[in-house]
């Protein structure tokens, strides 16, 4: 039986119109959204590079169904199925995202060795036992990204989670795998918009850090 490609299942109600900033995760969501007025809306969120800034509306209860990072998903099929389904328990929307989703093992390993600090592509490449240009055509062809993309990504937001625990700047660029302090800095700014001291001064971006993704 394959493996699920469901990382995660979320839920958030607003009661307010609000607006959100969330860190790229490296994973997509299919969001199923009622309003008060009953309507039922539903997407699949895409990969994004940088902060992605988002609004709820009024009355709205959102459940989130989190897909692992690499899984292929087929959108137009999945969104039509969800959208007609009788109705839109949490079990039917499972069995739904299971029939037109799926992730390559390969794919999944090779993200997988992307999070080790300090791994090259290059060494991820020979770890796995494949061709440097395979890996990169494999990635790319299956996520739309470059390995280069997934092991900035993973290094990043591991400082990120280090940073809750140690404030010490210089010691978590070290250890996450940066040159310096210097080049951690601008690796937050480029992913998270913010310098590591800002990041540490904003509960929700801590928060995110430790929420089921990437």
């Amino acid at each position: 039986m394959p493996e699920t490609t469901i990382a995660d299942i979320w839920e958030h109600t607003s009661s307010s119109v609000n607006t959100s900033v969330i860190l790229p995760d490296g994973c997509r969501d299919l969001i199923v959204e009622v309003t008060d007025n009953s309507r039922l809306d539903c997407f699949v969120t895409d990969l994004f590079d940088t902060p992605f800034h988002t609004r709820s509306c009024v009355n709205s209860h959102m459940v989130g169904f989190r897909f692992k990072a690499g899984t292929t998903v087929d959108v137009v099929r999945l969104l039509n199925a969800v959208q007609k389904a009788e109705t839109t328990s949490k079990t039917e929307i499972v069995a739904l995202i299971e029939e037109f989703t799926s992730l390559s093992a390969n794919l999944n390993d090779a993200l997988i060795s992307f999070k080790n600090a300090g791994q090259s592509v290059s060494a991820v490449a020979a770890g796995l036992g494949v061709e440097l240009r395979s890996l990169q055509r494999l990635v790319y062809k299956q996520t739309g990204r470059s390995p280069v993309y997934w092991r900035q990504l993973a290094r990043v937001r591991n400082a990120g989670r280090m940073l809750t625990e140690s404030n010490e700047l210089a010691d978590v660029a070290s250890l996450a795998g940066f040159s310096d302090q210097a080049h951690m800095t601008r690796e937050f700014r480029r992913w998270f918009g913010v310098t590591p001291k800002v990041f540490l001064q904003n509960r929700s971006y801590k928060d995110q850090l430790g929420a089921i993704a990437y």
